[in-house]
Parts: structure tokens; C-alpha cells; sequence
């Protein structure tokens, strides 16, 4: 368990006199380490731990968090039948059925991928002309990246998941593979590939991890002081040592970037 300091805990007790007679939330999420990790019959990992400090310096109960496939989990924060859903990037559409902080969790850096003994470096999309690169059908990347894809003689390869573009990278099917940085780590670790290397100083996207809200079952007033609670927690040492600790073989790779 996180530390949590003194005006912390001030914060929660104000935050917990309002919210005596709050209904218990019910969270989704989907299992993407190392943001959701399941292991001994329950969800954890950085962004589950994250919530759990936050909602308890907010005074706002979670009775229980599960963990689905994502579209899934989706699905059931569309149709009412649960309070709030994470890690989820902000999208137009979702605003219509969700509630979204005034912050993110964390931002999450989307990079392209190499074998180590690749003859070439990535520093810009410019980069991307005449390689074989695949990608996750479904995701959504960025306008710019498909318009350099579409607009060089590069071949685009999808595939159903990360694992899959991985193993066609490590066995030279792929020349570059697009994944999230810190998830792509522990898929390499996963599946024993140590001849892959990341280009995490030129990410091709960069988007911010969020706990939403069911517009129906949630007041605003609830997502304004888990806004209010997450502020003040990312601004700890408490969430410091958290973000070291699942993130700390990344520190002295990422380029540096402000917290939303």
C-alpha cells in the first residue's frame, strides 16, 4: 500500500464527510499490463492501484472492480449496467454515455518497434518509406501515421494483436511493429523477445488514460472531487513511487512531457 501524506489525508476526510451516503461504484476494466494486471484472483496494476488511492482520498466507495475484453467491458459502461470503466483514451463518441475527469491517470506513449540488429533508426514518419509494418486491425493510430503509410511505398500489415506483430518482428516477417510503449515491454518479457528494441523519443502518439464515468448513474459532482483527488495525488511523492514502480525501466527513456 501507497503512503499517503498528511494534507492527503486532510483532503480525504473533507472529501469523505460529503460522501457518507454514496452508493458504491462498480468499475470495468480489461486486462493490459502493466495498467491492469490480474493475478491471484483479482485486478491490479498501475492504473487499478492508482484508482483505489484516489477514490479512497475522494471518499467514494468501489465495491468491486472486474475485468473483461475490452469491447466488453465497453459495452457494459454503454448500457448502463456499470459506474465507470478504465484505462480508456478520450474519444467524441464515448462523451455521449460517459463523464470524463478534468485529467488523465497517466499518459500513455504509442512507439514503433525494431529488431536490435535493424540496419536503420526511426526518428520521424519520414522514416516509415519502404518497410514492412505492422499494426493491430482495429486500433486507431493517428491521421498523420496512416497518411505517411498511405503516402509511401510502405507495406501495411495487420494482424489481431500485439503478440502476433511481436513474433513476426523478432522473426524478420516485419521491419517495424507499432505498440504501447510500456505494455510492449512486458509482451517482450512475456513472450521471451530480447532482440526487439522500442524508439520511444519519437512517439507517433502520445494519449492520455482516463477512468470514465456512466453519465446515467454517476453524478458530475462525484467525477468533479475524483478530479479534485487525483489532482492533488499526482502532485505526491505517494504518486511518484507508484509511477516508478511499474514504469521505472522507462524513466530515462521517455522524452519529457507534462501531466495533463
Amino acid at each position: 500500500m501507497v503512503m499517503v501524506p498528511r494534507f492527503l489525508l486532510v483532503l480525504f476526510c473533507l472529501f469523505s464527510l460529503s460522501a457518507a451516503a454514496a452508493e458504491p461504484l462498480t468499475l470495468v476494466c480489461d486486462i493490459w499490463p502493466p495498467y491492469q494486471v490480474h493475478g491471484d484472483q483479482k485486478v491490479s496494476g498501475f492504473s487499478t492501484e492508482l484508482i483505489r488511492e484516489v477514490c479512497a482520498l475522494a471518499g467514494i466507495p468501489i465495491t468491486v472492480i472486474h475485468a473483461y475484453p475490452w469491447k466488453r467491458a465497453l459495452l457494459m459502461l454503454e448500457t448502463d449496467q456499470v459506474d465507470g470503466l478504465f484505462s480508456a483514451n478520450h474519444t467524441e463518441e464515448r462523451t455521449r454515455f460517459a463523464l470524463y475527469p478534468t485529467l488523465p491517470l497517466v499518459k500513455s506513449p504509442w512507439v514503433l518497434w525494431a529488431r536490435r540488429d535493424a540496419p536503420h533508426a526511426y526518428a520521424g514518419l519520414q522514416d516509415l518509406r519502404g518497410q514492412r509494418i505492422g499494426v493491430v486491425r482495429g486500433y486507431s493510430y493517428t491521421p498523420a501515421f496512416w497518411e505517411a503509410l498511405t503516402q509511401s511505398d510502405s507495406i501495411i500489415e495487420e494482424a489481431p494483436s500485439d503478440e502476433v506483430n511481436f513474433r513476426k518482428l523478432s522473426a524478420g516477417r516485419l521491419d517495424l511493429a507499432v505498440a504501447e510503449l510500456h505494455n510492449g515491454r512486458f509482451l517482450l518479457q512475456q513472450e521471451k523477445l530480447e532482440n526487439l528494441k522500442p524508439f520511444p523519443l519519437h512517439p507517433i502518439k502520445t494519449d492520455g488514460l482516463y477512468l470514465i464515468f456512466n453519465k446515467k448513474r454517476v453524478p458530475q459532482e462525484t467525477v468533479d472531487r475524483f478530479s479534485e483527488s487525483l489532482r492533488a495525488f499526482k502532485d505526491s511523492e505517494a504518486y511518484q513511487v507508484l509511477y516508478n514502480h511499474y514504469f521505472r525501466e522507462n524513466l530515462l527513456t521517455l522524452p519529457p512531457s507534462p501531466e495533463g
